[in-house]
């Protein structure tokens, strides 16, 4: 995927000042929902989808060669679990900001993900409006 130069963001009557847009991966086995993500991503100021994953070894492998801001991980697919990638990067001192998006929001799922490191965890079947809120605030804060 092709990397998108930076966007110009006013500061008002003075000038425009360089922002660099938050890098987004998405790793989710369902091709409905990273597309649903990508429709999202595509139309929020700030953001730069820099790849996405069916599975989590390919998502590991985007995180190691993307270095992606932010990774949106589902907990369940099929290759292995999202918490078992979530373990394998905990110490990474360029560790992205994980946001989880499950169909699985139960509280023990919730509170190993805090464990490790995720940052948001929200419910595909209820919480999209609040995944998107979540994403326009990181847009905001990028580089």
């Amino acid at each position: 995927m092709a990397l998108l130069s930076p966007t110009v963001v006013p500061t008002g009557s003075a000038g425009t000042k360089t922002h660099k847009p938050q890098t987004f991966l998405i790793v989710d086995d369902s091709a409905v929902i990273r597309r649903r993500l990508i429709s999202m991503l595509s139309e929020i100021p700030g953001v730069q989808l820099v790849g996405e994953a069916a599975g989590a070894v390919e998502g590991a492998e985007l995180i190691r060669n993307e270095h992606p801001d932010v990774v949106i991980l589902d907990i369940r697919m099929p290759d292995r679990s999202g918490i078992g990638l979530l373990e394998d990067i905990k110490h990474d001192p360029e560790r992205p900001t994980i946001i989880i998006l499950t169909n699985y929001p139960y509280s023990a799922y919730q509170k190993r993900c805090m464990e490790l490191g995720a940052s948001y965890f929200f419910d595909k079947s209820s919480e999209f409006t609040e995944l998107e809120t979540v994403v326009r605030e990181l847009a905001q804060v990028g580089g």
